[in-house]
């Protein structure tokens, strides 16, 4: 479904995406609606028998906490680069209880 983006899927589109018979993936998708994972949007899509199905897309507060994750993940990675900069400049050493400030670093810190 996050692949989908804001095209969104229909259930049949999902079920073929993911080789599953509509039977099965019809429950699933009740689940993930009520679990506020997806959901289904006014906009509709054809099937292949010509009937007319509501496109679904990951909602609201699944993107937001998508988005928040991917921030996360790019805070520790600049948290792990900035740590690096500072132990080659000498001014925090790793230790096992984590980082600890060197005298170095005590000097710039009092600049």
């Amino acid at each position: 479904m996050e692949r989908a983006g804001e095209a969104g899927l229909i259930r049949e589109e999902a079920g073929e995406r993911t080789q599953i018979p509509i039977q099965s993936v019809c429950p699933a998708v009740k689940t993930l609606i009520e679990n506020g994972l997806i959901e289904e949007t006014s906009r509709t899509r054809p099937t292949k028998r010509g009937s007319l199905a509501g496109v679904l897309v990951v909602s609201k507060k699944r993107r937001r906490a998508i988005l928040e994750d991917a921030l996360a993940e790019e805070a520790n990675e600049e948290v792990e680069d900035k740590q690096a900069e500072m132990t080659k400049l000498g001014w925090i050493k790793k230790t096992s209880a984590g980082y600890k400030i060197t005298e170095k670093g005590w000097a710039v810190i009092a600049l």
